[in-house]
């Protein structure tokens, strides 16, 4: 996932600008810079949620709860502070620092309680084969507003903000 982020932070430009045709040279500049950023939140979370996984399955709740607390109220703090002198990249700093302070802080409780035995057997294989038709139809939900996103930036400035706070209205209804 490290790998991921580094080849989405290294190729923002030319990702951004066939996702965004409609972009100005600014929005595009501005996107690819806040890209660049946020691609590390795919590294931070998943590596937290595999933590909290082996946690939460050790029986460990209390302490793992704590880590995405902090890191929301690192995040919190830092964007009220930065938000003035560094304008959305204080945001997005901000939240890519709130998301390494929850990783930090269940890296120890997880090299604490962490005991690993990679074992394929017959019922992984069924499992993972049972998940397959789930990935793919996650896979299409999340891509569904990369269209949406694609589509709108041809129209008026403003016109993928409006579409994602409506996505997320939509969403806080669902």
């Amino acid at each position: 996932i490290a790998l991921l982020s580094l080849v989405g932070c290294l190729a923002a430009d030319p990702l951004i600008r066939l996702l965004f045709p409609g972009f100005s040279a600014v929005e595009i500049e501005l996107t690819v810079s806040l890209f660049r950023v946020m691609v590390w939140l795919t590294w931070t979370i998943s590596v937290t949620a595999f933590f909290q996984t082996v946690l939460q399955a050790a029986q460990i709740y209390g302490p793992a709860a704590v880590g995405p607390f902090l890191g929301t109220l690192v995040t919190f703090v830092a964007s009220w502070f930065t938000y003035s002198s560094w304008g959305i990249h204080g945001i997005a700093w901000s939240t890519v620092g709130g998301a390494l302070v929850s990783l930090l802080w269940q890296a120890p409780l997880y090299c604490r309680n962490a005991r690993h035995r990679l074992r394929i057997d017959d019922g992984t294989r069924q499992m993972w084969l049972m998940l397959l038709p789930l990935l793919v139809g996650a896979a299409i939900y999340k891509l569904d507003p990369l269209l949406d996103r694609y589509l709108a930036s041809e129209l008026a400035t403003g016109s993928v903000s409006q579409l994602s706070y409506a996505s997320r209205l939509i969403a806080a209804f669902l």
